[in-house]
């Protein structure tokens, strides 16, 4: 007998009325059929829980959940404690996937019943251009046991070697969303509070999670559509909890790390990653309306503080390639203007350039 495969696709929903529809469009006309989509209202004060209500009545496949707002962590919690399908997925609200997605990954699951988790491209939409992110080449690509962990899990940890020439990808692996799996495999592991650990929550659920697989098949002819538009995102505003929260990531992946007994190239891929998200951090003050003067005084702080000076002394930049070693020698050197200067044209021409 055929093994009956049930999605459940969690959505947290948090005031995104001009772009839900398009996200609910793509989820319920998907041509797999077999799917509960799960809505979590995490408190919105526009229209966007009165929209969820609305395709709720439309489609019975459709659960709504109103919430007082908790955070995308505990949005994306709640969804974990509604599922009833033996496969899960995460679609952030204002994103969208293509029709046949699904599908797509149910018949991989179907063609193989060791497989446990499908890995799949995005592309980031900007809004005159698409710009496809293929985080594991343009080829399909089958992991099984130890090369789970050397490709995939401990690149979540940091990237080492080669990955080394491309900084700004860090994080390309880090997200939800993009993956599909069984869900047993998240019974025990839930999202950390905003609080403790900001925008790395999905970092660090991924590290808890990819541990778990014995087989992982990465497949780039579907795609997810990361919005980039959306201005009101989390993403575009100044947290300045973000080194705090950044800290706290390092901290839980280093006890991983000691509680799994995981390889020296885990621990240089942390030491990278605490170093290389100075970018990050400088983005995070350069992308907010603060004076000039402040975003001087802030990234100058960040070049300063103890555990990122010390790192920045023992990081060689001989294995980045040119431009990132231009950066990261100025971060050495805490030639201030110089971040400053690089960040700001990073981030008009990312679009273009990625």
């Amino acid at each position: 007998m055929e093994k009956i495969y049930k999605v459940s696709i969690i959505v947290p929903v948090y005031n995104v009325e001009k772009y839900i529809k398009r996200c609910l469009d793509s989820l319920i006309n998907q041509t797999y059929k077999n799917l509960e989509i799960i809505l979590i209202d995490d408190g919105s004060t526009d229209a966007s829980g009165v929209i969820c209500d609305q395709y709720r009545i439309e489609d019975n496949r459709i659960k709504v959940i109103h919430q007082k707002n908790s955070g995308l962590p505990s949005a994306r919690n709640t969804g974990i404690d509604n599922i009833t399908g033996n496969i899960v997925m995460f679609i952030d609200s204002d994103d969208w996937i293509d029709e046949d997605c699904v599908e797509k990954c149910i018949k991989e699951f179907k063609a193989s019943n060791k497989l446990e988790c499908i890995l799949f491209p995005y592309i980031r939409e900007f809004e005159n251009i698409s710009k496809p992110v293929y985080f594991l080449g343009k080829n399909e690509k089958l992991f099984i046991n130890n090369d789970i962990r050397k490709y995939i899990h401990r690149r979540l940890f940091g990237p080492i070697n080669e990955e080394l020439k491309k900084p700004d990808s860090m994080n390309d692996l880090n997200t939800a969303w993009g993956k599909i799996y069984l869900s047993k495999f998240i019974k025990d592991i839930r999202f950390t509070d905003v609080k403790y650990i900001g925008s790395a929550e999905d970092c660090y659920f991924n590290m808890q999670l990819f541990n778990k697989f014995k087989v992982v098949k990465y497949i780039p002819y579907i795609k997810y559509h990361y919005n980039k538009i959306n201005q009101t995102s989390i993403v575009h505003k100044y947290n300045e909890n973000l080194e705090k929260t950044r800290n706290n990531l390092y901290m839980y992946a280093q006890e991983l790390i000691n509680k799994n007994n995981y390889n020296n190239n885990y621990k240089e891929a942390l030491f990278n990653r605490i170093v290389l998200d100075i970018l990050d951090l400088v983005r995070n003050i350069m992308n907010s309306n603060l004076s000039l003067y402040l975003k001087y005084k802030l990234v100058k702080n960040i070049l300063n503080s103890k555990i990122r000076k010390e790192y920045l002394n023992r990081f060689d930049i001989s294995l980045l390639n040119f431009k990132w070693k231009i950066y990261y020698f100025f971060c050495k050197k805490k030639i201030v203007i110089g971040v400053i200067g690089m960040t700001f044209l990073a981030e008009r021409l990312k679009k273009y350039l990625r």
